[in-house]
């Protein structure tokens, strides 16, 4: 029975109740009915409170009635102005048991269903999500934008999705999701069968097996079977088609084109950078390293903070300048050839310090400078205010004999936690010109602080266990 005659069977027998013509046999298909669907309950709550509403308007005279004469009980045929006062008290249960009902309901939809944990690899950079984002999150239904970056979902039934920027994927239930666009690798583990990826044109349900998936931005798909079988639907016509290891197809709007070897590709059109190597390198990697340094001219030797979880900076008011801070990344990039690189982009994860209100700052704009002297590049991460590298009197500068600005990005006021990413020509050209393969980057504030007490803004460095460092991603041309 499809839900339209249910409900309207369910209506009927409503109201032959509610006007005394229900026979003994319909009022035990209406509690039986009720009782056993919720939004059934709720409609014969709806209609008898309108039932109800009517006769008040009506002025309708009405004499007391036991409550176990109403919903329970069988009626005799009556018109239905007799039969006020049983409605208006079966509202009056009803209303009850909806009551409760509901608020089984309301607490059961309160506790926050998850069936899966993500797992983020360095570099990675949101655009939007609509779970949570840090290593490890337990997550449930929701939608992820991601701009750059490897992702794992792990789900609880077994399967495996790593998503590679930029994508975008909306996780729909413990065992379904769909990408809008991106592309994705699924591996479905533990014999379970019957995970499904939706993509704007096609259903692909997995029987056992490991799969790769993209989607370009027409909404046209690609589908590779690594192992296993997978089973394609499309969703303009509901043609199915199976398609086994090694084997893949395209789908468009309407149809399911071209089965062709893994190995030997599609001749489909290939989108830019097609040949391109990406590389994810973080602070953490090799001789890479982060710290910051404070200005504390009354405690010489104690301004330089290594090791730590969070890379402070900060530019003081006059009154306390001794509590400047700057931030330094040094990246290791020997083995990775500087000839061929493409394009390339710097992301930092903004994280809470602790230290200041964030309420009593401003718009603040950092700025990113690439040291060019390749010596300064051994400078110990103990230095000195006046002795790391690059430095310079002023709390928002560097010493520009020494520098070259990268980029820029502004953290607007009052916001402590986010992801920021410079991308241009001077970074690319930066690590070109680079000889000794180490680079180091000067991170500062260019904006002064205009209150004693405001926020120290804070970074995740290398030693974060929680969020990914500093991280440079690098497009190579092969």
């Amino acid at each position: 029975m499809s839900d339209v005659t249910r409900k309207q069977q369910f209506q009927e027998l409503a109201d032959a109740w509610m006007d005394g013509r229900a026979t003994a046999e319909q009022t035990r298909r209406l509690e039986e009915m009720a009782s056993s669907d919720p939004e059934l309950m709720k409609l014969f709550v709806d209609l008898s409170l309108l039932n109800a509403s009517l006769m008040r308007v009506a002025d309708v005279p009405s004499t007391p009635t036991l409550v176990s004469e109403s919903f329970a009980s069988v009626r005799e045929p009556g018109s239905w102005l007799s039969t006020a006062p049983r409605i208006a008290l079966a509202c009056v249960a009803v209303s009850l048991i909806a009551a409760a009902t509901t608020y089984a309901f309301w607490i059961s939809a309160s506790v926050k269903h998850t069936f899966a944990s993500l797992e983020s690899t360095a570099g990675t950079r949101w655009i939007s999500a609509s779970v949570p984002t840090d290593a490890g999150s337990q997550i449930g239904c929701g939608r992820l934008k991601l701009a750059a970056g490897l992702v794992t979902l792990r789900f609880d039934v077994g399967a495996v999705v790593e998503l590679e920027g930029p994508a975008d994927l909306e996780i729909i239930d413990h065992k379904r999701c769909k990408l809008n666009s991106g592309k994705l690798l699924a591996t479905v583990r533990n014999r379970f069968k019957g995970f499904v990826v939706e993509t704007p044109n096609a259903i692909l349900t997995d029987q056992g097996t490991s799969f790769c998936v993209s989607v370009q931005q027409d909404g046209e798909s690609k589908l590779q079977v690594l192992e296993g079988r997978v089973d394609v639907e499309d969703r303009a016509t509901g043609i199915e088609k199976k398609v086994f290891g090694k084997s893949g197809v395209r789908m468009t709007r309407g149809s399911i084109l071209d089965s062709f070897d893994v190995e030997q590709g599609t001749s489909e059109r290939s989108p830019p950078h097609s040949s391109e190597t990406i590389v994810y390198l973080p602070t953490s990697i090799g001789k890479g390293t982060d710290y910051w340094v404070q200005r504390n001219e009354s405690k010489p030797g104690s301004e330089s903070q290594y090791d730590l979880p969070v890379l402070l900076v900060k530019w003081s008011t006059e009154d306390y300048r001794n509590y400047d801070r700057k931030a330094y990344l040094r990246f290791d990039l020997s083995g990775i050839s500087n000839e061929s690189l493409s394009s390339a982009s710097l992301t930092l994860n903004a994280i809470p310090s602790g230290l200041g209100f964030a309420s009593m700052t401003i718009d603040s704009t950092m700025a990113i400078y690439g040291v060019t002297d390749d010596s300064l590049d051994s400078t110990p991460t103990g230095s000195a205010w006046s002795k790391a590298p690059a430095s310079a009197e002023s709390g928002g500068s560097v010493n520009l004999d020494f520098t070259k600005l990268l980029g820029k990005f502004t953290i607007p006021q009052g916001v402590q936690e986010g992801t920021y990413s410079i991308q241009s020509d001077e970074l690319v050209n930066f690590l070109r010109a680079d000889q000794n393969r180490i680079v180091t980057m000067v991170l500062v504030c260019e904006t002064q602080s205009v209150a004693t007490a405001s926020m120290v803004f804070g970074f995740a460095g290398s030693n974060n266990n929680k969020h990914s460092p500093p991280t440079l991603r690098l497009e190579y041309q092969k």
